[in-house]
C-alpha cells in the first residue's frame, strides 16, 4: 500500500498517506495509482530520504495478480516491514511493548499500527490490513519546495507534481494517464543499488526486487460493471482494488482508508492546542517550588488540560487556561510531571491534542549554607534523562551533603606549640578556618604576620638583633650562639661576648729563653691554627677551651676535630622545627635544612607544618587534581581517585575493566546463551548472535523467526531453526531455496500460446495472457486471441464530446469528428475556420467584415464604417454613404458654421473670422494681437466677425492725429491688486487686456459733460513698497471748449463716491482713494461746495451735505416721493413715446442688418476687410474680451453716458436690439442724477454696419 500525502497544511506539518494497490496522494494533493515492482524514491531531499519496496500482490486464492503493494518502507536509518501479524524493525535501539527509542527519533506502537517520529519533524504512521501496508505521513513545513520523488515537489502547485527525476514535467492532472505515469514518471524514480537505504540479506540487492517486464492492469473505470460500482459507491480506488484483487473486502477497506485520509486532512486543518511553561524544575529537599503552565487553542476552541503524572503530595491550583503546581520534595525518590492539552470537542471522532509537555527535575539537598551545584552529580542517587540528584557547593567553613556541618579548623592541629582556635563557619570571612592564639610563642619564636592565623616561627636573632657584635653569630631553632674568632675567647658562657686571649700571660706562647725571644700579645689566629690546623678558624669552644671553630651550619669532623663538615639538623629533632606530628619530614641541606610533606599533604605558610590536601587535590605537594567523574566514588588526598565504580579500575580508576575478558578467563558467563559479550567503557553489552534477539523481560536471547520476512525465494518454503533458518524449493521447482526455478512450460518449443499471447508460468502449469486489445484463452489449442472491438463493446471508449471511436487491430483510436480538432481522447474542440484561414468571407467596401466562428462552422458578419449604412440585397451586402448635413437638428452645433458632407464623413467649417472653441464657432478677437492696428493714436475695436482700427480719444480720423481741441486730464490711481510683470510691456496682450478692462469699468464715470471724448490708459506700474498694490496712469479726454470749472472735483467724486467697480480676473479690485490729477493730490482748496456747505477732509476732501441736499457739490435738492411722482409724469409719458419709436426703428434696423449679413455670407468669394475663414479644429488664438458679467455686448464697451448719470442693474441688459433707458436715484449725500440718459454706440460700431451716421 502506498504512502499518501494530504495537501492540508496543519501548523508546521503536511499530512501524507499511501494506501491500497498503491494509490498515492502527492504532497500537494494529487491522487494517482502506480503499480510497479521494485524500489523507488518516495521523498528525496538533502536532509531526509524515504524509499519504498513494492512486490507483486497475491489474492485470497494465493494467485499473483496484475497489481502490486508496498512490502517495506525505509526512512533515513530506519527500515520497517510487516511480518505477518507483527512488525519487524532493523535498528539498534531499546524497545518495550509500546515505545522504542532510536538515534534520531522514537517508534510508538498502538493497536496494530506503528507511529515513527523523527527529531526533524517527519512523522509516519504505518498499519496493515489484508497483507497490504499503508502509510500516512506528516511532512514539516520546512520541507516545502525542497523535496522530490513520487510524492511530488511540495510547492503548493498540483499542476507540476508529476515531474520526473530530471526535473521535466511529464503531464498535468488534466492529461495524465496510468500508462504515462507508469512509463515516464514512475520509472524515473526507480533507485539503483548504490542509492538504496533498504536492507538486504547477504548476496541480495535492489536488483533482486526489480522486474522491469511487469505490466500492471490498465482499464477504463467507465467499463466497470454496475455491481462493483454500487459496492464501491463509485470510488475508483475501491473499484481498482476490488477488480485486481478479486475481493470486494480489499476494495472496501481501501475506500475506508481513503476516507480516513480525507478525515485526517480535516483534522490537521484544525490548529492543535498548546501547553507552555517551564520544562525543567530545580528543587531543594524541604523547600517549596512553584511552576505555572498555560494552555490554549489558536482557533479559540474550548480546551482542557490532561495531567499524565505529577509529584505526589503536590498542591495544584487550576483556573481557566492556567495550571499551577507547588511541590515540596521530602527525599530523593524520582518523580515525574507530564501533561497535554486536548480540545473538548472531537474532530472526525478524534480528540485533537497538543504535543506532550514533559518536565525534567533536578533535585539537590537543602543546601543550608551553600548553593546547588548542577555541574556535579551526587555520588549516589537516581539519574535518568528526566530526574537527577545533584550536590551542594558549600560556602567557606561548611561541609556535609546539605552544607549543615561546621568544619573544625583545628582538627589537624595546625598551630605549633600554641593554642589553635577554631573559627565558626558563620564568622569566617577569609580562606582560613582557624586562628593560632596570639602572644603564646616561646622565647626565640615570633608570630606570623597573618591577621587571621597566629602561627609561631623561628626568630633569627643574628639578623634581627645582631647580638654578637663583631663575633660570629650562629642562629639555632629558638635561639642562637656566638663563636669567637681566633685569638679571642668567650667569658661568661653562652651568649657572652668574645675577649682577646693573652697567650703570653697564660704561657701559651712558644717563646724560649735560649733564643732570647720575647712573648708579645698579637691579635692573630696563627698560633691557634698552627696548633690545631683548623680548616675554618680557631677559638674558644662552647666548653671555654681553645679549639677549631666552624661557621654556621657546619660542625667539626669528629675524626680530626679540625675540619668543618656540614651539620645535619635533621638528626636531632631539637635541631629543626619540622612538626613531625603533622607528618612533616626534615630534609638536610648543605646550608641548613627544610621541611617537606609526604603525599597527600602540603607545607603550611610557616614551612614547618603539613596540612592535608584540600578537596579535589592529592599527591606530592597536592599538585595533582582528581578527575574521577563517574569512574570513582572518592577522591583520596593521598591516592587520588579510589573506591572505583563498577566497570573501572587501575590507577585513578582510569582503566576500563574488560568484564568480558575477565569472565571468560574465569569461566564465568555474564551474558545469556546465544549472545556475545561486548566490552564498553565502564560496562559491557550483551549482543544476541545472528538469528536471535534480546528479550528484555527475562534477559535472554530468543530465536528470531526469519521466515515472516520472506528471506527465501517466492517459490520456496522457509523453515525456521534455532538461530537460523533454511529454504527449500517448492514442489516443481529446483534450486537452493533462495533461488528456485521451476519446470517452465513457457520455454518449450513450439510455444503452447499463440503469438498474440504471453506465456505465464504458473505453479504448477502455465497460462496464456492475451495482449491488451485481445481476448481469449491465448492457447494454441484453445480460442486463441481475437481482436476486441472496443468501440462496440463499451460504447464509451471515446467519451470525449465530438469524438468518435475507430477500432484497430488490438486496440482502438479516438479521433475528432469533422470540423473538430484535438487528440480525440481528452478533448475535441470546434475548428476555428476564422483562425485557420479556411473561411471565405469577402471584404465589403466602406465596411468591416468579420469572420465569426460558430459550432461547427462559421459566419461572415459585416458592419459598416462610421458614416455609412448597411444594405443587403439578394445576399449582397453594401455600405452606402450617409449625408449627415441633411440631419435635423444640424450635426454642426451653434451658429456661424457651415456643414460640408464627405464620403463617409462630414466637416463643420467656421465662417470667416470665427474659430472653434470647445466645439462652437466663436468670434476671433483680433485685437489681442497688438500689431493688428497701428500703435500711434489707434485703438483696435473687435467686431463680430472682424475688427476696426479706431482712433484713441482725442485723436482724429483718418490717421488718428492729435485733436488740437482736446483737453487731456492726467489721472493716477492706486489699486489694491498684485502687479503683473507683463503689464510693464505696453505692447503685450496682458497690458492691452488690462487697459480694455479698466477703460470699460471707469469710462461711464467720466460722462460729466457732452465734451467727454474717452480715456486712454497710459501706463501700469508696481508700487515698490507693496507688491500687492498697482499704479494705473490714464488720461481723460474732453473738448477743451466745454470743460466744467470743477472738472477735477467731478472726476474725483466719480472715482471715489460713485459706484466705480473694477473686476479683473473674476476678482473685484479695491480702489484705495489715492488719486492725483496732473501729478497733484486734490484737497479742500480746490473743492467747491454749493448752498453754503463746506469741504471736509477725512482721508480725502468732500462736501459735507445735509440730508436735504446731495451731489458732488451739494447742489441737488432731495425730492420727496410725492413730488417725484408728480413732477415725473410728463417725463414718463415722454419716455414711453420715445421707447416705442426706438423699438420700431431698431426692428427695421435689425431686418436690414440680417439681409446684409446673409448677402455677405453667401458671397464668400468677396470676403470683407479684416475677415478670415477658420474650421472648427482651429485652436483659440488668445483670451476673449473681458466681459465677466455679460452685461453688454463686448463691441459696445465704449458707449457714453450723460453727465452725472448712474448705471443701474436694468441698464446692464442693453443690447443692439434693445436701446432702453432707465432712471435711478442716487443715494443721499452722493453724486447722482435723476435725469434719463441715452447710450450712444461708438462710431466704429455703426461704421461696420455701413451706417456710420446712424
Amino acid at each position: 500500500m502506498l504512502f499518501v500525502v494530504l495537501y492540508v497544511i496543519y501548523c508546521l506539518y503536511i499530512p501524507a498517506s499511501q494506501f491500497g494497490e498503491p494509490h498515492i496522494y502527492t504532497l500537494d494533493g494529487y491522487l494517482y495509482t502506480y503499480n510497479p515492482i521494485g524500489e523507488f524514491w518516495m521523498i528525496k531531499s538533502d536532509y531526509f530520504l524515504v524509499q519504498a519496496r513494492t512486490v507483486q500482490s497475491v489474492n485470497d486464492q494465493e494467485q499473483l495478480v496484475l497489481a502490486t503493494q508496498i512490502q517495506a518502507y525505509a526512512m533515513q536509518n530506519l527500515l520497517l516491514y510487516r511480518n505477518g501479524e507483527s512488525w519487524t524493525h532493523l535498528i539498534d535501539s531499546t524497545v518495550d511493548e509500546t515505545l522504542l527509542t532510536f538515534n534520531g527519533g522514537t517508534i510508538r506502537k498502538a493497536n496494530e499500527s506503528l507511529t515513527v517520529v523523527f527529531d526533524s519533524g517527519f512523522t509516519f504512521r504505518l498499519f496493515a490490513r489484508f497483507g497490504i501496508l499503508n502509510c500516512q505521513n506528516l511532512v514539516p513545513e520546512l520541507a516545502r519546495g525542497k523535496v522530490a520523488g513520487l510524492l511530488g515537489d511540495y510547492d503548493g502547485d498540483i499542476e507540476n507534481d508529476i515531474t520526473d527525476s530530471s526535473g521535466k514535467l511529464v503531464c498535468t492532472p488534466a492529461n495524465c494517464t496510468s500508462q504515462i505515469i507508469h512509463q515516464l514518471f514512475g520509472e524515473s524514480w526507480r533507485i539503483n543499488a548504490s542509492e538504496s537505504i533498504l536492507w538486504y540479506r547477504s548476496g541480495w540487492n535492489s536488483a533482486t526486487y526489480t522486474d522491469l517486464t511487469f505490466v500492471p492492469l490498465y482499464f477504463d473505470m467507465t467499463t466497470v460493471n454496475q455491481t462493483v460500482q454500487d459496492v464501491c459507491n463509485n470510488d475508483q480506488t475501491c473499484m481498482y482494488d476490488t477488480i485486481t484483487m478479486d475481493s470486494s473486502d480489499v476494495g472496501i477497506y481501501t475506500s475506508l482508508v481513503r476516507g480516513e485520509i480525507q478525515d485526517l486532512s480535516v483534522t490537521f486543518s484544525n490548529t492543535p492546542p498548546s501547553v507552555t511553561g517551564p520544562t525543567r524544575i530545580d528543587a531543594r529537599v524541604s523547600q517549596a517550588v512553584t511552576a505555572s503552565y498555560t494552555y490554549s487553542d489558536a482557533d479559540g476552541d474550548s480546551v482542557s488540560l490532561v495531567v499524565i503524572s505529577s509529584p505526589p503530595g503536590a498542591n495544584v491550583v487550576e483556573s481557566p487556561g492556567t495550571w499551577t503546581i507547588t511541590w515540596t520534595p521530602v527525599d530523593f525518590n524520582p518523580v515525574s510531571l507530564s501533561m497535554y492539552a486536548v480540545e473538548d470537542l472531537p474532530v472526525n471522532g478524534e480528540n485533537i491534542t497538543s504535543v506532550e509537555l514533559v518536565v525534567m527535575f533536578r533535585i539537590t539537598p537543602d543546601c543550608q549554607n551553600g548553593e546547588p551545584d548542577y555541574d556535579l552529580l551526587a555520588p549516589s542517587g537516581t539519574v535518568t534523562s528526566l530526574f537527577s540528584v545533584y550536590t551542594c557547593n558549600c560556602s567557606l567553613g561548611w561541609e556535609g551533603d546539605a552544607c549543615d556541618t561546621d568544619i573544625d579548623g583545628c582538627a589537624d592541629n595546625p598551630c605549633y606549640n600554641t593554642t589553635c582556635i577554631d573559627i565558626p563557619a558563620n564568622e569566617t570571612d577569609s580562606a582560613e578556618l582557624y586562628r593560632c592564639a596570639a602572644g603564646d610563642c616561646p622565647l626565640g619564636f615570633n608570630k606570623t604576620e597573618n591577621a587571621m592565623v597566629d602561627e609561631c616561627f623561628d626568630l633569627d636573632e643574628c639578623i634581627v638583633n645582631m647580638p654578637c657584635s663583631l663575633d660570629l653569630c650562629v642562629n639555632t631553632y629558638g635561639s642562637f650562639y656566638c663563636n669567637c674568632e681566633t685569638g679571642f675567647i668567650k667569658h661568661g658562657g653562652e651568649g657572652s661576648l668574645c675577649e682577646d686571649i693573652d697567650e703570653c700571660s697564660l704561657n701559651l706562647d712558644n717563646c724560649t729563653d735560649s733564643d732570647n725571644s720575647t712573648c708579645e700579645v698579637i691579635v692573630t689566629d696563627t698560633l691557634c691554627n698552627g696548633l690545631y690546623n683548623c680548616s675554618y678558624t680557631c677559638g674558644n669552644g662552647t666548653d671555654g677551651n681553645e679549639s677549631c671553630l666552624c661557621p654556621r651550619n657546619r660542625v667539626l669532623d669528629p675524626n680530626d676535630n679540625s675540619t668543618c663538615i656540614p651539620f645535619n639538623e635533621c638528626l636531632d629533632s631539637s635541631d629543626n622545627a619540622c612538626d613531625t606530628s603533622t607528618g612533616a619530614v626534615c630534609e638536610d641541606l648543605i646550608d641548613g635544612y627544610q621541611c617537606s610533606c609526604t603525599e597527600g599533604y602540603i607545607l603550611s605558610d610557616n614551612g614547618f607544618r603539613c596540612e592535608k590536601c584540600r578537596a579535589g587535590r592529592y599527591g606530592l605537594d597536592c599538585t595533582l587534581m582528581c578527575h574521577c567523574e563517574d569512574k570513582a566514588k572518592t577522591c583520596d588526598h593521598i591516592l587520588g581517585c579510589t573506591d572505583c565504580n563498577d566497570g573501572w579500575g587501575g590507577d585513578q580508576c582510569k582503566s576500563d575493566i574488560d568484564e568480558c575478558s575477565d569472565a571468560s578467563a574465569n569461566n564465568i558467563s555474564i551474558c545469556p546463551t546465544n549472545s556475545n559479550c561486548i566490552n564498553t567503557n565502564g560496562s559491557y553489552s550483551c549482543i544476541c548472535e545472528t538469528g536471535y534477539q534480546m528479550n528484555t523481560t527475562d534477559n535472554t536471547c530468543d530465536d528470531v523467526d526469519e521466515c515472516p520476512a520472506q528471506p527465501c525465494s517466492a517459490d520456496a518454503e522457509c523453515f525456521n531453526a534455532a538461530g537460523s533458518y533454511s529454504c527449500q524449493c517448492n514442489s516443481g521447482f529446483t534450486g537452493d531455496g533462495f533461488t528456485c526455478s521451476n519446470i517452465n512450460e513457457c520455454l518449450e518449443t513450439p510455444s503452447r500460446c499463440v503469438t498474440l499471447a504471453k506465456c505465464v508460468d504458473l505453479q504448477p502449469g502455465f497460462g496464456c495472457i492475451c495482449r491488451t486489445g485481445y481476448s481469449g484463452d491465448g492457447r494454441v489449442n484453445g480460442t486463441g486471441c481475437a481482436d476486441d472491438n472496443e468501440c462496440k463493446e463499451t460504447g464509451q471508449a471515446c467519451p470525449t464530446p465530438n469524438s468518435e471511436c475507430v477500432n484497430t487491430e488490438g486496440s482502438y483510436i479516438c479521433q475528432c469528428q469533422e470540423y473538430y480538432t484535438g487528440d480525440g481522447y481528452t478533448s475535441c474542440v470546434d475548428t476555428d475556420e476564422c483562425a485557420t484561414g479556411t473561411a471565405n468571407c469577402t471584404e465589403v467596401e466602406n465596411g468591416d467584415t468579420q469572420c465569426v466562428n460558430e459550432e461547427p462552422l462559421f459566419s461572415c458578419q459585416t458592419s459598416c464604417l462610421s458614416g455609412y449604412i448597411r444594405y443587403s440585397v439578394g445576399g449582397i451586402v453594401t455600405c452606402e454613404n450617409i449625408d449627415e448635413c441633411l440631419s435635423e437638428p444640424s450635426v454642426c452645433p451653434g451658429n456661424n458654421v457651415m456643414c460640408l458632407d464627405a464620403d463617409g464623413s462630414f466637416e463643420c467649417i467656421c465662417d470667416e473670422n470665427f474659430e472653434e472653441v470647445n466645439g462652437l464657432c466663436v468670434d476671433i478677437d483680433e485685437c489681442l494681437d497688438t500689431n493688428t492696428c497701428p500703435s500711434n493714436g489707434h485703438v483696435c475695436v473687435n467686431l463680430i466677425g472682424g475688427f476696426d482700427c479706431a482712433c484713441q480719444a482725442g485723436h482724429l480720423q483718418p490717421n488718428c492725429t492729435l485733436d488740437p481741441n482736446s483737453y487731456f486730464l492726467a489721472v493716477s490711481q492706486l489699486l489694491q491688486t498684485p502687479f503683473l510683470p507683463e503689464w510693464a510691456d505696453l505692447s503685450s496682450p496682458e497690458f492691452v487686456k488690462f487697459g480694455e478692462e479698466f477703460e470699460r469699468s471707469v469710462s461711464h464715470l467720466f460722462n460729466l459733460s457732452s465734451s467727454y471724448q474717452g480715456i486712454n490708459v497710459l501706463n501700469v506700474s508696481q508700487v515698490p513698497a507693496n507688491p500687492d498694490q498697482t499704479f494705473v496712469s490714464f488720461e481723460v479726454v474732453y473738448n477743451e471748449d466745454d470743460i466744467p470749472v470743477d472738472l477735477e472735483q467731478r472726476v474725483f467724486y466719480a472715482l471715489v463716491e460713485d459706484n466705480f467697480q473694477l473686476t479683473f480676473n473674476d476678482t473685484v479690485v479695491a480702489d484705495l482713494a489715492q488719486i492725483q490729477f496732473n501729478g497733484e493730490t486734490l484737497d479742500c482748496s480746490v473743492v467747491r461746495c454749493e448752498n453754503n456747505f463746506t469741504c471736509v477732509f477725512d482721508g480725502y476732501p468732500y462736501c459735507d451735505c445735509s440730508s436735504d441736499y446731495t451731489g458732488y457739490d451739494c447742489s441737488v435738492m432731495v425730492v420727496t416721493d410725492q413730488e417725484s411722482s408728480t413732477n415725473l409724469l410728463p417725463l414718463w409719458i415722454s419716455v414711453g413715446i420715445a421707447s416705442a419709436l426706438l423699438v420700431v426703428g431698431l426692428g427695421a434696423c435689425c431686418a436690414f442688418l440680417a439681409v446684409s449679413y446673409r448677402r455677405r455670407h453667401l458671397a464668400r468669394h468677396r470676403p470683407p476687410l479684416h475677415r478670415t475663414t477658420k474650421g472648427l479644429v482651429r485652436t483659440p488664438r488668445g483670451p476673449t474680451i473681458f466681459n465677466p458679467t455679460q452685461r453688454m455686448p463686448t463691441e459696445a464697451y465704449n458707449y457714453q453716458f450723460p453727465v452725472g448719470s448712474v448705471r443701474s442693474s436694468s441698464s446692464d441688459t442693453s443690447s443692439i436690439s434693445s436701446h432702453q433707458t432707465s432712471l435711478t436715484s442716487a443715494p443721499v449725500g452722493r453724486i447722482g442724477s435723476s435725469m434719463p440718459f441715452a447710450p450712444r454706440w461708438p462710431r466704429a460700431y455703426y461704421k461696420q454696419l455701413d451706417d456710420e451716421d446712424n
